[in-house]
C-alpha cells in the first residue's frame, strides 16, 4: 500500500497534469474561434469589395415554363412575326463560316434558311407580311455569292468588325432579294428592326462617321418603294448625335419611343480611342448605358447608370411599356443575365438564373412570351439556343409623386 506521502505526491502531479491538459484545452478552443473570427471577418470584406457573385434567382416567380427551341449551333436576335406564330433569327451552324437568316415556328419545328445572299448576314426581322422580311448583309446587293468577311483582329481586345454592310427586302418563299432599303458604299448599315405598325425602320450607320441611330419610312413596303419612290432614294432622319456609339435600338409597343443602348466616351482620351477604332472599321467592347427617348430623337434620357466595366445591352420593352427588360454583367463581369427595370430605371430586378450569357429578349406582340437567346444546357461551351418562355404578368410599384 501507498504512504500518505507517496499519495499526496502522485495526487498534486496529477492535478497538475489536469490543470495543463485544461489550460491547453482552452488554448485550442481560444485558437479555433480565433481563426473562426478571422475567417468570418475576411469573408465579410470580400463580400464588400467584391459583390459580383450572382445570388440565386428562382425564374418560376417570373415564368410559367420555358423551352429551348433549337439543338445546336451559335442562335441569336430571335424577333417575332407581327402575328406571333413565327420567329427570325440569325444562326452559325457548324457548316457555315458566318452567320445565316433563319426563320421557325414558335415551337421550334418548320425550320427553313431564307437568306441566299453570301457573307454575313445579321439583324432580320419580318414586315407587316410574313412573306417578306430585312436583314442587313456584307454580301453583294443581289444574290450572287459571296464569301464570309475576315474577323477582327483579337491581338486589339475584344472586338468585331463593323462590316461595309446594307440592308435588303427579301421574299421569304424565294430567298431573292426584292430590294435594296440602304445602299451605301463602305458604311456599315445593321442592327434594323421595325415600329409596331411595320411602318418605321430604325436602325444604326456609320453614313456620317459614327454609329448613330436613324429612322426611314418604308410603309409596309413590299417592292422596295414607299410614297411612289423607291425606299434606297429616300434619305432617314438622323435621331442621335452625341460622340459615341448608340444602337440595337426598339420601338415601344404604342410606337412613341425608343429604348436604345449606348456608349459616350467621358474623357478625351476616352473618345479619340473611341474614333480611332471607328474609322478602322472596328468596334471595342465598352460600357454601355440604356437610354430612351420619343420616336423623334428627342427628350434623350440615360435611365442606368453603373460603373465603366458595366455592359447593359439589348433593351426591349416589356408588354405594358411600363419598364425595360435588358441584359448586363452587372453582377459578374463574366457573366450576362435578364434584367427588367421600370421606365425610371428603378426597381432593378434580375431574373434569369441558368447559363452565362442569356441576352436579346422580346416579348411577344400579345405579350404572353417572351423569347431570348441563352449558352443554358448547351452541349458546346460556344454555343446559344433560343429560349421561348411563358411571361408570368408582373407590375412595378407605383412610383411616388
Amino acid at each position: 500500500m501507498l504512504n500518505e506521502e507517496t499519495r499526496n505526491r502522485i495526487s498534486g502531479f496529477w492535478n497538475k497534469k489536469q490543470n495543463v491538459v485544461y489550460w491547453l484545452v482552452a488554448i485550442v478552443v481560444l485558437t479555433i474561434g480565433a481563426l473562426f473570427m478571422t475567417v468570418l471577418v475576411i469573408g465579410a470584406i470580400v463580400q464588400y469589395n467584391n459583390p459580383s457573385k450572382p445570388r440565386a434567382v428562382d425564374e418560376s416567380l417570373y415564368f410559367e415554363s420555358s423551352k429551348v427551341v433549337t439543338e445546336a449551333g451559335t442562335n441569336a436576335e430571335a424577333y417575332w412575326s407581327k402575328d406571333g406564330q413565327q420567329i427570325i433569327y440569325q444562326a452559325k451552324m457548324a457548316d457555315d463560316q458566318c452567320d445565316k437568316i433563319y426563320i421557325m415556328n414558335v415551337d421550334g419545328t418548320n425550320k427553313k434558311r431564307v437568306d441566299k445572299t453570301g457573307g454575313f448576314n445579321t439583324c432580320s426581322y419580318f414586315l407587316n407580311d410574313p412573306n417578306y422580311i430585312l436583314y442587313s448583309t456584307s454580301g453583294t446587293t443581289y444574290g450572287e455569292n459571296g464569301q464570309c468577311p475576315p474577323k477582327a483582329d483579337r491581338e486589339l481586345g475584344y472586338v468585331w468588325p463593323l462590316y461595309d454592310t446594307n440592308i435588303n427586302l427579301v421574299n421569304v418563299q424565294t430567298s431573292e432579294v426584292v430590294a435594296p432599303i440602304t445602299n451605301d458604299k463602305g458604311v456599315y448599315n445593321a442592327e434594323g428592326t421595325l415600329s409596331p405598325d411595320r411602318n418605321w425602320l430604325v436602325y444604326t450607320s456609320t453614313r456620317d462617321g459614327d454609329l448613330e441611330l436613324y429612322k426611314l419610312y418604308i410603309g409596309q413596303s413590299t417592292n422596295g418603294s414607299s410614297n411612289g419612290k423607291p425606299i434606297v432614294e429616300q434619305i432617314p432622319t438622323r435621331l442621335t448625335f452625341t460622340p459615341g456609339y448608340d444602337g440595337g435600338a426598339f420601338f415601344s409597343h404604342d410606337g412613341s419611343k425608343i429604348v436604345y443602348r449606348s456608349n459616350r466616351p467621358s474623357s478625351t482620351e476616352a473618345l479619340v480611342r473611341y474614333q480611332t477604332f471607328i474609322k478602322a472599321k472596328i468596334a471595342e467592347s465598352q460600357h454601355l448605358e440604356i437610354y430612351v427617348m420619343n420616336a423623334d430623337g428627342s427628350n434623350q434620357q440615360r435611365i442606368t447608370h453603373t460603373p465603366e466595366s458595366v455592359v447593359n445591352f439589348s433593351p426591349y420593352f416589356m408588354p405594358n411599356d411600363e419598364g425595360i427588360i435588358f441584359s448586363s454583367n452587372r453582377e459578374d463581369p463574366r457573366v450576362f443575365h435578364l434584367y427588367i427595370m421600370d421606365i425610371h430605371g428603378n426597381h432593378v430586378t434580375r431574373i434569369t438564373e441558368e447559363g452565362s450569357f442569356n441576352s436579346f429578349p422580346m416579348f411577344s406582340p400579345d405579350g404572353q412570351y417572351l423569347i431570348y437567346s441563352s449558352n443554358r444546357d448547351t452541349k458546346n461551351p460556344y454555343d446559344m439556343n433560343i429560349v421561348v418562355a411563358k411571361w408570368k404578368p408582373f407590375s412595378f410599384p407605383k412610383q411616388s409623386l
